[in-house]
């Protein structure tokens, strides 16, 4: 993450208009990613977890 930091800050320094760049940025959207990685591998656990395996079996 901190090499992220360091690349995105060199990067945009090559700009006329520069912006405040603050590495509390990649750690918000780091956990925003991961939030939603977790909902969305819960959610399908949960569901294959409550489901009626004979259900499946006669899909089968």
């Amino acid at each position: 993450m901190y090499t992220s930091f360091l690349l995105m800050r060199q990067w945009l320094q090559g700009f006329a208009y520069r912006i405040a760049f603050d590495p509390l940025l990649l750690l918000l959207a780091g956990l925003a990613t991961l939030v939603v990685a977790l909902l969305a591998a819960g959610w399908h656990s949960v569901r294959a977890a409550t489901a009626n395996p004979v259900e499946s079996i006669r899909v089968e």
